[in-house]
C-alpha cells in the first residue's frame, strides 16, 4: 500500500532535492540557506511521526488502512505508548538513583548503540528479539561499527538488564534472550619486564648494546641487563 500526502509549507525543486538521504540540499550560496534548514527539520518531524504510527501498528497488531494512516498523520495528539525505545528512556529515568554515574553512562552507551542499530536493520519491538536479533546485532557491532570485542560483550550484557527489567514490570514475556551464550571477553597479554641487577662491565666507550648469547638476546642498559620478558594472560 503507497499512500501520498502533500507536505504543506515545505518548498523545492528537483535539482535541490537530495535522493540519497532524501532531505533538501542545503547550499550557503543561496538566499534561503536558513530556510532550507527550517524546511528539513519539517520533514525530520513528520518522519518521526511516520515511525510512529508505524509502530503503534506492528505493537496494536492493526490492519491500517489509508484513512487510518492519514487521521494518524493529522492528528496533533497521537503518540505511542509502550513502544520499546519508551520503555527503555524509563528504565535509564527509573535506574538514575540506583546507578553508579560509570554504570549509568554505560547503559545510555548501550541505548545509543541499539537505537543505531533500528536506524540500520529495521523497527525493533520485544516480539522480534531472538537468536537471529543477536546474531545481526553482533555483525553490525564487529562489522559496521568496528567495535572491540570486549566493548560490545559490556554492551550486551547491560542489554541483558534492561530486558530482564521489562520483562520484571510485564512490559514483554519474551525471554529467548536469556538463551544467548555469553559474550566472553577476550583475554589481555600483559608483559612483564624482569630486569637482572647483577652489574655488567662494557668498556668506557660501549655502555648500551645488544649481545646474542645462547641463542636468546640480552638487551643491556648501562651496568643492569634485562634478561627475560615474560607474558601473562589475565
Amino acid at each position: 500500500m503507497k499512500i501520498f500526502k502533500t507536505v504543506p509549507k515545505i518548498f523545492c525543486t528537483l535539482e535541490d532535492w537530495g535522493s540519497k538521504k532524501e532531505r533538501i540540499k542545503i547550499s550557503k550560496k543561496r538566499g534561503d540557506y536558513e530556510l532550507q534548514i527550517e524546511f528539513n527539520k519539517r520533514i525530520e518531524k513528520i518522519e518521526l511521526k511516520v515511525q510512529n504510527i508505524i509502530r503503534h501498528i506492528l505493537l496494536n497488531d492493526i490492519n491500517p488502512t489509508e484513512n487510518f494512516i492519514l487521521e494518524k498523520l493529522d492528528s496533533e495528539s497521537f503518540k505511542v505508548k509502550n513502544s520499546f525505545f519508551d520503555v527503555y528512556n524509563e528504565f535509564l529515568e527509573k535506574n538514575k538513583i540506583n546507578y553508579t554515574a560509570g554504570t549509568l553512562k554505560t547503559h545510555k552507551n548501550c541505548f545509543n548503540f541499539i537505537k543505531k542499530f533500528e536506524n540500520y536493520n529495521g523497527l525493533i519491538q520485544f516480539a522480534n528479539i531472538d537468536l537471529k536479533f543477536f546474531d545481526q546485532l553482533k555483525e553490525y557491532a564487529f562489522i559496521n561499527q568496528k567495535l572491540k570485542n570486549n566493548y560490545f560483550a559490556t554492551l550486551l550484557r547491560r542489554f541483558k538488564t534492561f530486558l530482564t527489567w521489562a520483562n520484571k514490570r510485564r512490559y514483554h514475556q519474551n525471554l529467548i534472550y536469556k538463551d544467548l551464550p555469553h559474550q566472553k571477553k577476550t583475554s589481555r597479554a600483559t608483559t612483564y619486564l624482569i630486569i637482572n641487577l647483577k652489574p655488567v662491565y662494557y668498556g668506557r666507550r660501549n655502555l648500551s648494546v645488544y649481545e646474542k648469547r645462547n641463542s636468546y638476546v640480552t638487551v643491556s642498559y648501562g651496568v643492569y641487563s634485562i634478561r627475560s620478558i615474560y607474558i601473562f594472560f589475565l
